[in-house]
């Protein structure tokens, strides 16, 4: 059996709030997150962040360093190599 090779996923996926959120002059209806998945196999492991508002965090801003992380994947992750 060969082994399977671990896969990552980045993609911006715009979720719909429940009620308008409002804070300091802003409504927000939706909520863009940066939607991570990593795949080996038949596991699956997801990861979702919305960044910070305020220090101007978008999904365009924080694609990039998790892309940064893809050589890394190559080895496999280990001994939290792959953490931030």
């Amino acid at each position: 059996m060969s082994p399977t090779k671990l896969t990552l996923e980045v993609c911006t996926e715009n979720l719909r709030l429940k009620e308008p959120f409002r804070i300091s002059g802003y409504t927000f209806n939706e909520s863009p997150v940066t939607l991570v998945t990593l795949r080996e196999g038949s596991f699956e492991c997801r990861g979702v962040a919305a960044g910070v508002f305020y220090l101007t965090d978008t999904p365009d801003t924080m694609h990039p360093p998790v892309e940064g992380q893809r050589a890394a994947l190559g080895s496999g992750p280990a001994g939290g190599g792959l953490r931030a």
